[in-house]
């Protein structure tokens, strides 16, 4: 093992970091495939999980599925853990929970809804 890890220090950091976007692609794809992350109204294929995945990773937060209806709390958040690994910040945060509460399509500006996390804060 330590043979492995001193052989993977020697590689070049873009190779590094494309193996790791790779991982984390795969594993998000695998971990939204799994029927404890969907919701009992809607599952997409294993295609619509995995380029959810890899846009949730590579800043882009597109989706080929309804969000909202598609993915459960458990799939949410494995969704934003998979934003936090690709850098995104809070504007992203803040279109997911838009679209994550579709019950209560409610319009909200940006500046709203960092008002609304301060005032959670305190």
């Amino acid at each position: 093992m330590k043979k492995m890890l001193l052989r993977i220090k020697k590689w070049p950091n873009s190779l590094k970091i494309n193996l790791a976007s790779l991982i984390s692609i795969g594993s998000g794809g695998l971990m939204l495939s799994l029927p404890i992350n969907h919701t009992t109204a809607q599952t997409g294929t294993v295609f619509d999980h995995f380029f959810t995945s890899a846009s949730l990773v590579s800043i882009n937060s597109m989706t080929s599925v309804e969000f909202s209806e598609t993915y459960s709390y458990f799939g949410k958040g494995i969704a934003i853990f998979l934003m936090r690994i690709g850098g995104q910040d809070e504007e992203e945060d803040f279109l997911l929970e838009i679209n994550a509460d579709a019950e209560i399509k409610k319009e909200m500006t940006l500046t709203d809804w960092l008002e609304k996390q301060r005032w959670a804060m305190i």
